[in-house]
């Protein structure tokens, strides 16, 4: 993964705060996106060139996550990306915190880059009670019930009006929300709130909306499935899709290339396990889609022609050394060790 370059347009050794940040832009802005600023500010002052990776590690986030701080901050006009050919970010420029205007007003009602999930308020048994009294509230906790199979629980209701209260759901888009999670199996509302939160980050605010995203995901893992000659449809293939989908943020004609790769090399034994070390190794790389694949493999393969061009350029052809020079080169078997043991949970 590339490593970032960050310049310093501040004058000083140590780590400050500016006054203007903590007045003005910091309190409408997202806890995690003030974490993100304030490791760019220490980083940049010790001279460090961490990567997306890096920071997220050091900040217990997605890449996904301080990607999108970067956006937020550089939108603010606290800073400025500067990315490569692969659109990696190579280089931030952070800049000076404007002063505000000799009678100013703080910053307030900026709307955020990314739909950040708020957090789920404690609500009292008073708000639950008078929330579920409406007709169509009332409705909703007897068709979760009747799709659940099971009594809707005081914390479970909490859930279900935060979804609607915080999450902006309508009634109908949590009535696909729950019919969804049935038809797949997953009928806890933990796994509920997760993947409310999960449509809200990707803006989903309907429920042709989620139904099309919700199609469009099953359709791939439908095709990961066939193209691995998997038995079954796990949690750990499943995290697995999500991660290259959503962090990774890759084309799905990639994903099912990096599939056909895996099981080709594999001939299914560990394909998943394989399939993921491929497709950690093209993230790094700043591989998204096909075509970028493509160059990729061809600047491996002018590289490895090169490299093997040199190092036999001295041996006397025989019927032992009479081959076509790289031929057959196996440009995937040059990957992390870690194929046979990576799984979600670990770092990718």
């Amino acid at each position: 993964m590339t490593s970032i370059k960050i310049s310093n347009h501040l004058s000083t050794t140590s780590t400050p705060i500016n006054n203007t940040f903590i007045d003005y832009f910091m309190p409408p802005a997202n806890g995690e996106f003030v974490k993100v600023y304030l490791y760019l500010l220490r980083t940049a002052l010790c001279g460090l060139s961490p990567t997306i990776s890096d920071m997220a590690d050091a900040l217990n986030n997605t890449e996904s996550d301080v990607t999108r701080a970067l956006k937020y901050w550089e939108k603010q006009g606290l800073l400025i990306l500067h990315f490569n050919a692969v659109k990696d970010v190579e280089f931030i420029e952070l800049l000076p915190i404007r002063e505000p205007d000799k009678t100013p007003a703080p910053v307030v009602n900026i709307a955020p880059v990314v739909n950040m999930p708020p957090k789920k308020p404690n609500y009292s048994i008073k708000e639950i009670a008078n929330a579920f009294t409406s007709p169509e509230m009332e409705h909703l906790s007897y068709e979760a019930e009747v799709l659940l199979g099971q009594q809707i629980s005081p914390e479970n209701l909490q859930t279900l009006y935060y979804i609607y209260d915080q999450l902006n759901f309508s009634v109908d888009l949590i009535s696909y929300l729950i019919e969804y999670c049935v038809t797949i199996g997953k009928k806890s509302f933990q796994y509920i709130e997760k993947v409310a939160i999960s449509w809200h980050e990707q803006g989903i605010k309907n429920r042709g909306q989620a139904k099309s995203a919700t199609e469009n995901f099953n359709k791939l893992n439908s095709s990961i499935k066939k193209a691995l000659g998997l038995v079954t449809w796990g949690e750990e293939a499943g995290r697995f899709a999500k991660l290259w989908t959503e962090e990774y943020q890759m084309d799905s004609d990639l994903i099912i290339e990096a599939c056909n790769r895996a099981y080709k090399r594999t001939s299914g034994e560990n394909s998943l396990s394989y399939t993921a070390a491929i497709l950690k190794n093209w993230h790094e790389q700043g591989i998204k889609d096909l075509n970028s694949l493509k160059k990729a493999d061809s600047d491996f393969k002018e590289k490895s022609q090169k490299i093997y061009t040199k190092n036999t350029k001295n041996i006397k052809t025989t019927s032992f050394h009479n081959f076509e020079q790289g031929e057959d080169i196996d440009y995937d078997a040059i990957l992390p060790k870690v194929a046979t043991t990576l799984r979600p949970g670990n770092k990718i």
